[in-house]
């Protein structure tokens, strides 16, 4: 294994003293153009990475923007994630994704973690709403900024970028609604509990507002975010006593399981049942039956979500929220489900 390089060593190289490199590095005391280049020059000769741990020791940011989302695997997640790194990254930070799996616990210990880490910020999906985001102060009392995503106005003091939910369900039953259909199942889960709530809300407000009963809109809820959870819903639904015409699913990775799971066991997409899915994740057009979704411009959020978190930094800023608006994109899953 080949030695790392120290700063005594890269001082020895450029012809300086360990104190002149470390103020270049620190930027603690000003270093002349000329002794600048020379440290920069042994630097990239000896591959010298330089050791942070005690800069943060003294209070100094790490450079580290983090991601906590409810499932930072799903390509939804994803793509809001390339879309917060293209923002920050300009400014030299890098972003690590949390995985909270839609578990508060799980979050908390994060916004602990990442505070003893003393990160710039961190862009926060949350698990639950309005159930104690306080923890959240955390982050904000290790000096760090934090922007939200998805989460409701008074839910706590923070810039933020979310979507409406309640006309994205709206949008989704309307089009079944519209198809003729007049049973449905809404599918959730666990993670994003104001995107679930708001979606159904939606969901049961075009139910009622085409006269249909109540009960016409029944809720079943994934135990988990693994793929086995998810497609599991689908075994679940096939054994009602009533089997539905149309399924309404909260998220793409949602309705791409069930499908799959009532494909194999006999019971056909659209003919048989209609599916729609939400966020419009690349699989959903990509699949065997290409899925008909309500769209978010997820990289757009991601991107908007890096923006204000840059400028959560700068002096003078105020908080603002921006709500981005979800279209309907009509696809196989639905189509000829008369």
């Amino acid at each position: 294994m080949a030695s790392i390089s120290t700063i005594r060593d890269v001082a020895q190289q450029a012809g300086v003293s360990t104190a002149t490199v470390s103020n270049y590095l620190n930027d603690t005391k000003p270093v002349s153009a000329r002794t600048r280049v020379r440290v920069e020059k042994a630097i990239a000769d000896l591959r010298f990475v330089p050791n942070n741990a005690g800069r943060v020791m003294r209070g100094a940011r790490n450079g580290i923007i983090s991601f906590i989302a409810s499932d930072a695997p799903d390509p939804f997640f994803v793509t809001i994630a390339k879309g917060i790194e293209d923002a920050v990254r300009v400014a030299g930070y890098v972003v690590v994704l949390c995985n909270t799996e839609g578990v508060v616990e799980r979050e908390k210990q994060f916004v602990d973690a990442l505070a003893a880490m003393r990160v710039v910020g961190a862009v926060v999906v949350p698990a639950f709403t309005g159930a104690g985001e306080d923890h959240l102060n955390r982050l904000r009392d290790a000096g760090a900024a934090i922007v939200l995503c998805g989460a409701d106005e008074g839910d706590y003091d923070a810039c933020g970028v979310s979507t409406d939910d309640v006309r994205g369900g709206r949008l989704a039953l309307e089009h079944l609604i519209s198809l003729g259909h007049t049973t449905f199942v809404f599918v959730g889960g666990p993670g994003g509990e104001r995107q679930m709530r708001d979606r159904f809300t939606g969901a049961s407000a075009a139910v009622a507002a085409a006269g249909l009963p109540t009960q016409a809109l029944q809720r079943i809820d994934a135990t988990g975010v693994s793929t086995a959870a998810r497609a599991e819903v689908g075994q679940r639904i096939a054994a009602l006593p009533i089997r539905p015409r149309a399924i309404f699913c909260a998220s793409d990775s949602l309705a791409l399981a069930v499908a799959g799971t009532l494909s194999r066991i006999g019971i056909r997409v659209p003919e048989d049942i209609a599916i729609v899915g939400y966020n419009n994740i690349d699989q959903a057009e990509l699949a065997p039956i290409p899925i008909t979704t309500i769209a978010l411009p997820q990289y757009e959020i991601g991107r908007m979500a890096g923006e204000m978190l840059l400028s959560e930094l700068e002096a003078g800023h105020v908080h603002r929220r921006l709500v981005l608006q979800p279209r309907l994109i009509v696809r196989e899953s639905t189509m000829g489900s008369r």
